[in-house]
């Protein structure tokens, strides 16, 4: 189905009128339903974290580099000669992107577990996920953030020991990065 658009909408605001009978298709892929779609999840997240009090800590855990998912120049070419990246209006390889995505749950599953089992032999105990949460990337493979809620020192440690683990484990799961290239892998934020 092709993406359609509400010609008569206000100026600046799209309407996405590609769903049954002219509705919206609330589709999360739909790049007008889905933008709305995040935004409305990201609300009600933040709102039951304010509600649940206190610190949170999180990370990204993304998909591998270009080396695994290779970027498709027909989405770019028009740019000319460049380095793929954010920049530009590059995407991943539909059928590499396919291919990875595939299973990408059941990966995540077994990359959390095993960093689970490692911090549980380390420390002993391990915290339980507060959420975990998936989020598009610009060149249209998604990354994963996993949130733990860290009301005391003891649970931070907990938290870092497990993200550590994530960056360690990540490659053998088909995974990327855990945080950032420079090293900040977690985030801890306070919500009030």
């Amino acid at each position: 189905m092709s993406h359609r658009v509400e010609p008569n909408a206000p100026a600046g605001r799209k309407r996405c009128i590609a769903g049954w009978q002219g509705n919206s298709c609330k589709k999360r892929t739909c790049s007008t339903c889905g933008l709305v779609w995040a935004k409305d999840w990201r609300v009600v997240l933040f709102a039951n974290l304010k509600h649940l009090g206190g610190f949170v800590m999180l990370s990204s855990v993304t998909p591998p580099g270009q080396d695994k998912l290779p970027y498709d120049p027909r989405y770019c070419a028009h740019v000319g000669q460049h380095k793929h990246g954010k920049r530009y209006p590059c995407r991943i390889d539909e059928d590499a992107l396919a291919q990875w995505s595939y299973d990408t749950s059941k990966r995540w599953k077994r990359l959390h577990n095993a960093a689970r089992n490692a911090v549980k032999r380390k420390h002993g105990r391990c915290l339980p996920l507060l959420l975990r949460a998936w989020e598009p990337q610009k060149r249209g493979a998604a990354h994963v953030h996993p949130v733990f809620w860290v009301p005391t020192p003891v649970e931070v440690r907990l938290a870092k020991a497990y993200f550590d683990e994530l960056g360690r484990l990540a490659p053998r799961h088909g995974f990327g990065f855990v945080g950032q290239k420079a090293g900040v892998s977690l985030s801890l934020t306070r919500f009030a």
